[in-house]
C-alpha cells in the first residue's frame, strides 16, 4: 500500500506541486515588476509636487512683494493728495 500511495504522490501530487510553484515564482516577480513601477511613479509624483511647492513659494514672494508695493503705493497718494490740500490752502 506504501508503494502504491508514494507512486501516486510522484505521478499526480508532485506535478500539481511543481505547477503551483511555478505560479508562485510567477506572481513573486510581477510583484517585484509592480513594485519597481510603484517606486518610479512615486519618485517622478514627488519631485513634481517639490516643484509645484517651489511655485507656490515664489508665487507668495511676489504676492509680498506687491502687497509692499501697493502698501507704498497708497501711503504715496494719501500723500500727494495732503500735499495738494495744503497747497490748495496757501
Amino acid at each position: 500500500m506504501a508503494g502504491r500511495t508514494m507512486g501516486w504522490l510522484q505521478r499526480v501530487l508532485l506535478p500539481e506541486l511543481s505547477e503551483v510553484k511555478g505560479e508562485v515564482k510567477a506572481i513573486r516577480s510581477e510583484i517585484k515588476r509592480v513594485d519597481a513601477k510603484t517606486d518610479s511613479l512615486r519618485n517622478e509624483m514627488n519631485t513634481n509636487f517639490q516643484s509645484v511647492d517651489l511655485g507656490f513659494d515664489a508665487l507668495s514672494a511676489k504676492i509680498d512683494g506687491l502687497d509692499r508695493r501697493i502698501d507704498v503705493a497708497d501711503r504715496l497718494t494719501r500723500l500727494e493728495s495732503e500735499v495738494a490740500h495744503l497747497r490748495g490752502k496757501a
